[in-house]
């Protein structure tokens, strides 16, 4: 599941702090919205009174749910190359190979407590009331992601999270784990939690491992000579070992029934109580739980050695993932098919009835998945064209759809494609992904390919709005950067504008001035004029050449902040264009609740005398808004760039003005 990445959005469950997004101070009461008037509590402890939840920031949804992605603000300045979501906690892995973790750590499962990193006696969980035992007390962190420093020199290249215990396989073929020690799932030679990473002791022959899975009980690990290491609980089977006995410490896969005795595996997977390996050739094994059909294999019997799913005999299996007590894989004429429990739809076959053995899933025939993740009853996954398909359990939101309905077949997330996700990993109710942008830069990049930002579609912060030379040709500014990198020079004074409420404290006072004086309007479309004349004088419009003057303003304004990137601050551009008007004229308007869209390109022709409704010297580069005024729902044309004696607000729109704008023809570059 490699690709481009570097941004973690996260979504589904919260509670635990495992998205690791900070709390806010405002929360829901009996239906009424409060604000917490002390200090946001830092550690995982969020309870105001006796049952109410600080919820994260940025806000929940109408039904108190994380359910569409949202970036991890305090990992921005990382570049994300690995994530994995456990029961209720998270990992994630840097280019650089630093950890770091966020989520509940019940059992020292984010392996972050301090003080010595002594063994516990291995416990079940605990709440906060039975936590009696040394270093106990020191087990709640904060809800935003913290390192491991205990890894911080290790150079981890790939994590695990299991429900209560954590693996890390390092670059130079190590392995360390840390969290609950019970089954001996730690491989650590005892049944004793840790608070720590601590190195496991491999078998003799000097196995390198590459990649790591943890189950509930027990854990794999893949070598780079293609052999499979198991060990903790096999209770179940789940070890593969040809009997059902529990192991501390790391054992090689049992081979001695298998055809092929030199088998060489290409990936493994832990699940709840059971476990699959995947061969070079494209050959699926089973081993382990079987009790709703995880296995595949036919029936309920389980079993303690790698079994070949009979069902897939002379069909190559692409890859797979395992999920709590379900399977699904992907074979090479683009079939996707699933296996197991389906009490939430999490099969994907539009139903919840159990599959004993791989069933195709109709609704994704001609989709090509080049990956996919399951949780603890959902699933989640990529096409070959970068769109995200999900379906299962949507309790917490953590199908990334904006509700919490569950879905029982695929159903393709909107907007997707223009995250360029490399890597999804799905938790027990929550999902981590992994984008190539921003949210600001994936809302940029989608408005110089469409021309538009819907109504519904709040400007995000940190959004950026630019032009290169000439002005007639537009690009998002990761183009920009990666062009100017390449050829090895900065990149030029071309004014890249940033448009940032949070940090720049002069837009925020624009914003709130524009607002404070329309607001005082009581006729909606009089505020809706006055928010256009507003945006006109705020960004300098007594000026007659206004590019000329933009330009000059710009260059004179780097020049003296000796900025060599070309990005400045939105605010401090006082002589703008339509550019800079039409996208405050859209940041006022989403604060006063006002639904308006931010458009680039030619305006729409008047239905009335056929002539265009505004009139723009360059109408392919030109700005402009379309705001929702009033009880009728009644659309109006704004645009803030002329004078206010021929302020242009083109009243009796038709409603459905976006859905045209959306099929017509812009001029975009």
């Amino acid at each position: 599941s490699e690709g481009k990445e570097g941004v973690l959005y996260a979504c589904g469950e919260w509670e635990h702090g495992q998205l690791g997004l900070p709390w806010s101070r405002k929360y829901v009461v009996e239906g009424e919205t409060k604000e917490y008037d002390q200090e946001v509590p830092s550690t995982g402890e969020r309870t105001i009174g006796k049952n109410t939840l600080l919820p994260p920031i940025p806000a929940v949804d109408d039904k108190e749910k994380v359910s569409h992605p949202h970036v991890v603000p305090l990992l921005r300045s990382h570049h994300i190359v690995k994530a994995s979501a456990g029961g209720d906690h998270s990992f994630v892995v840097t280019d650089a190979g630093r950890v770091f973790c966020c989520g509940k750590n019940d059992t020292f499962q984010l392996g972050v407590t301090s003080g010595p990193p002594q063994a516990f006696a291995a416990t079940t969980r605990m709440g906060m009331e039975g936590m009696a035992q040394e270093g106990a007390d020191q087990r709640e962190v904060g809800p935003e992601p913290v390192q491991v420093v205990a890894l911080r020199w290790k150079m981890v290249a790939d994590v695990s999270c299991g429900d209560a215990h954590t693996l890390a396989c390092c670059s130079d073929g190590s392995v360390y784990s840390w969290g609950m020690g019970n089954s001996g799932r730690l491989g650590l030679g005892h049944f004793k939690s840790l608070p720590n990473p601590q190195k496991v002791t491999l078998p003799e022959g000097g196995h390198h491992v590459v990649s790591v899975s943890a189950g509930f009980y027990h854990s794999l690990a893949l070598t780079r000579d293609k052999q499979i290491l198991a060990w903790g609980s096999g209770d179940t089977g789940q070890l593969g070992q040809g009997e059902y006995q529990t192991s501390s410490v790391p054992l090689l896969l049992d081979l001695s029934q298998l055809d092929n005795k030199s088998v060489q595996w290409a990936s493994v997977a832990a699940g709840e109580y059971h476990s699959g390996a995947l061969t070079v050739q494209g050959k699926l094994f089973t081993w382990g739980m079987n009790n709703a059909g995880q296995l595949g294999l036919g029936h309920t019997e389980r079993t303690c050695r790698p079994t070949a799913v009979g069902s897939l005999t002379g069909k190559k299996v692409l890859r797979f993932a395992l999920g709590a007590t379900f399977g699904v894989c992907v074979i090479d004429n683009s079939e996707t098919l699933s296996w197991g429990l389906n009490l939430n739809g999490q099969l994907g076959h539009g139903d919840t009835s159990d599959r004993l053995e791989p069933s195709v899933i109709v609704q994704l025939r001609g989709v090509m998945l080049k990956l996919v993740a399951c949780g603890g009853r959902h699933c989640a996954s990529l096409d070959e064209n970068g769109r995200m398909w999900v379906w299962g359990s949507n309790t917490a939101g953590q199908l990334c759809l904006g509700d919490s309905e569950d879905r029982r077949s695929p159903v393709m997330v909107q907007g997707s494609a223009d995250l360029v996700l490399g890597h999804i990993s799905c938790g027990y109710s929550h999902t981590l992904l992994l984008s190539e942008y921003e949210a600001s830069e994936v809302q940029s990049r989608s408005f110089y390919t469409t021309g538009i930002i819907t109504m519904n579609d709040p400007a995000v912060e940190r959004l950026c709005i630019y032009g290169s030379e000439g002005g007639a040709k537009y690009q998002p500014l990761s183009v920009l950067r990666q062009f100017y990198n390449k050829h090895g020079f900065p990149m030029s004074a071309e004014p890249v504008f940033i448009a940032d409420p949070v940090s720049d404290r002069r837009l925020l006072d624009m914003i709130l001035r524009v607002q404070a004086i329309a607001g005082a309007i009581e006729d909606v479309v009089e505020r809706v004029r006055m928010v256009a004349v507003c945006c006109y004088y705020e960004m300098g419009g007594a000026h007659a050449d206004l590019v000329t003057a933009c330009r000059r303003h710009v260059s004179n304004l780097l020049e003296r902040l000796d900025d060599r990137s070309g990005v400045i601050p939105l605010a401090a551009v006082r002589l703008g264009d339509s550019r800079h008007r039409a996208l405050l004229c859209k940041l006022v308007c989403d604060r006063m609740n006002l639904p308006c869209c931010l458009l680039r390109g030619s305006v729409p022709l008047d239905p009335v005398t056929g002539e265009p409704s505004i009139q723009v010297q360059d109408a392919a580069t030109h700005h402009w808004n379309v705001v929702r005024a009033g009880e009728t729902g009644a659309c109006y044309i704004v645009d803030c760039c002329v004078a206010p004696s021929r302020l242009s607000l083109v009243e009796g729109v038709s409603p459905d003005l976006l859905a045209t704008l959306l099929t017509s023809d812009k001029d975009l570059p």
